[in-house]
């Protein structure tokens, strides 16, 4: 799990380029707002802040869940994300 901003959502088909890393996006991947409400992969924007659950596979680094945020949400505030809290007590 970790947060960033979304560097490009175009030219690479099913992936997303998050802090300069390339993340594939899994054919089932969810997008949720900050409050947990449905969302979908035309609602991340370049420069946006989103917070990524991934998994490591066979083809990469692969996104499962996507969260999109309001900003950097620091340590001290993760509490204000029970979605945070609890995809960080998976790990």
């Amino acid at each position: 799990t970790f947060q960033g901003i979304v560097n490009s959502i175009e030219g690479i088909p099913n992936h997303l380029i998050i802090n300069e890393r390339k993340i594939l996006l899994d054919d089932d991947v969810e997008v949720m707002d900050h409050k947990e409400k449905e969302k979908s992969l035309s609602d991340i924007k370049n420069g946006k802040w989103i917070y990524v659950v991934s998994e490591e596979k066979s083809s990469g680094l692969t996104a499962l869940r996507i969260y999109l945020l309001p900003g950097k949400v620091k340590d001290s505030e993760k509490h204000k994300y029970p979605f945070m809290v609890k995809e960080e007590d998976k790990d």
